[in-house]
């Protein structure tokens, strides 16, 4: 089973089985950070108007479309399964992403460890230009 490893605390960062995965794309660490952090499918429309607010709705898919095939180039591995309406991060994917581990760290009083996994605001530096909405969710 492969690995993936996000670090959304401070600038985001990917990792595929150890490998440093190279996504300059802002909208798709966006994309990747918001399918990571909410753990359940989101809609494809909710995900193209958010990083695309400016573009009509056909304009906001194709751009999402090929936003979603970037992140697979990069990853060289299917990390966001897409359906026709739905987004999620693969379920075959052994997944560690910070802000998680943080949260169950919190919760079990294990603050030392919440400590050293927060590393600085969440998604710090990430600022999507033209996309309030992300902006105001992260």
């Amino acid at each position: 089973m492969a690995r993936v490893e996000l670090k959304l605390f401070g600038f985001p960062s990917a990792r595929l089985d150890a490998h440093k995965i190279n996504l300059s794309l802002r909208k798709g660490l966006g994309l990747l950070a918001y399918v990571a952090d909410v753990c359940r499918p989101v809609g494809r429309d909710l995900m193209a108007s958010l990083l695309w607010p400016e573009s009509d709705s056909e304009g906001a898919r194709g751009s999402l479309r090929r936003t979603l095939h970037k992140i697979r180039i990069a990853f060289q591995a299917n990390v966001i399964c897409a359906d026709r309406t739905s987004l999620i991060l693969a379920p075959s994917l052994a997944a560690s992403i910070d802000t998680h581990e943080f949260e169950a760290a919190c919760d079990a009083g294990e603050l030392e460890k919440a400590g050293q996994l927060y590393s600085g605001d969440f998604l710090e530096g990430l600022s999507i230009e033209g996309c309030p909405a992300f902006d105001e969710w992260a």
